[in-house]
């Protein structure tokens, strides 16, 4: 485990930087990037990391671009997150993070991570954890686009993920889970979830809070480095299929919702206005929004 450096305040990072460029991240911008850092004689060591686009062959189809699509706040948050860790962490004389929205064609670069430090060591092992860290917390979504013009929202199909209905012993860990997670934990009982386990392991859940006139769509959660490979959404879809009530939840992500058939609503059942602070407070974030399907 990395040792926690003492890094001076001035070198930490503490106001929220905007990340996201539309389309493409050309070479020029990169190039641009490099040489200004040629007056910042204190470095010593860069490391770069540059995500492309692959032209995957899916199903006899070949992907031709990706057009990716976040939530700004929450992504930018959970940006600033992965960089102030790294700041703690490592020794580093600065970072910059640069991630596309919209299209981006096959070849085309869509991720742009540069590191910067005294010493290679802090630079390397600094760019390798911020990247998997990106790959695995930031809300941000690739719609594979083909080149026959149809689509799919890109998923890993390689891992065998099992779904059902918890059991008593899944309690403690959802609840150690939600916890972590900042998710609603209040009046948890097993008999309202439905788990997603690999191998025996919990790694992803989501429950249905039932009330007398509606159900609601609550603690959902999947592990770190087993998002953003379609579990969320099968549990979802799962939780949507045992009941026949309207569906309300409350969200700082609507955009994931909205991809399975959910809309925004102005018509909030007093039950989740408790719900909206709970969010404010726990997620930190202005907007909450209450959706419906």
């Amino acid at each position: 485990m990395s040792e926690i450096k003492n890094i001076p305040t001035e070198n930490k990072p503490s106001k929220i930087k905007k990340v996201f460029i539309e389309g493409a991240i050309t070479p020029e911008f990169i190039a641009n990037a490099i040489a200004k850092h040629s007056a910042k004689t204190n470095i010593g060591a860069h490391d770069i990391f540059l995500g492309q686009v692959r032209a995957d062959k899916i199903n006899d189809k070949t992907v031709a671009a990706i057009e990716y699509t976040s939530y700004h706040e929450t992504a930018e948050q959970e940006f600033h997150n992965i960089r102030e860790e790294a700041f703690r962490k490592y020794d580093l004389t600065c970072m910059h993070i640069y991630h596309s929205l919209g299209k981006v064609k096959a070849g085309e670069i869509c991720l742009f991570v540069f590191v910067s430090s005294k010493h290679r060591n802090d630079a390397f092992t600094a760019c390798r954890e911020i990247v998997e860290k990106i790959k695995s917390n930031v809300p941000i979504w690739g719609k594979e686009i083909f080149e026959d013009h149809s689509h799919q929202w890109k998923t890993n199909t390689d891992l065998k993920v099992s779904y059902q209905n918890s059991i008593l012993d899944d309690l403690d860990k959802i609840k150690e889970l939600a916890n972590k997670f900042k998710l609603d934990t209040e009046d948890l009982s097993h008999k309202d979830f439905i788990t997603a386990k690999l191998n025996g392991e919990l790694i992803g859940f989501g429950r249905l809070k039932h009330h007398t006139d509606f159900d609601e769509i609550s603690t959902i959660g999947v592990v770190g480095s087993y998002r953003k490979n379609g579990i969320g959404k099968k549990i979802v879809s799962q939780l949507m299929n045992q009941t026949s009530k309207k569906i309300y939840l409350a969200t700082v992500i609507p955009l994931f919702f909205q991809k399975l058939g959910f809309f925004n609503t102005n018509e909030i059942p007093f039950q989740l206005e408790t719900k909206i602070e709970q969010c404010h407070s726990k997620c930190h974030s202005e907007k909450v929004f209450i959706l419906t399907k």
